[in-house]
């Protein structure tokens, strides 16, 4: 039998802050940057809604910062869309629950 692959753990930005420390997170999208902060992943991405609006209609890269560990993720424009944009409730939940994994 051959080697298995050798995994990297990566240290995960965790969900819930304990230790008071803030989220901080850019979101870039046709040349456009929008900056928010809060406590959670939550806040901070409805933080960045409120900033832009309905305003997005492209992929974008988008940087989450928390106690110096920073995570850079290219995100689709679908999925931006349905985050940001006038997209359905039920859209906007599935497409947050998947950005959100990224950075979990």
């Amino acid at each position: 039998m051959g080697k298995g692959k050798k995994v990297s753990k990566k240290k995960p930005l965790a969900s819930k802050n304990a230790s008071g420390s803030v989220y901080r997170a850019t979101l870039k999208v046709l040349g456009r940057t929008y900056e928010s902060q809060g406590n959670t992943i939550d806040e901070v991405l409805d933080g960045l809604r409120e900033a832009g609006g309905s305003w997005v209609k492209g992929a974008g890269v988008l940087i989450v910062e928390k106690d110096g560990a920073v995570r850079e993720k290219i995100i689709a424009g679908s999925h931006i869309k349905n985050i940001f944009g006038m997209a359905s409730g039920t859209l906007r939940e599935i497409s947050l629950k998947f950005v959100k994994s990224l950075f979990v």
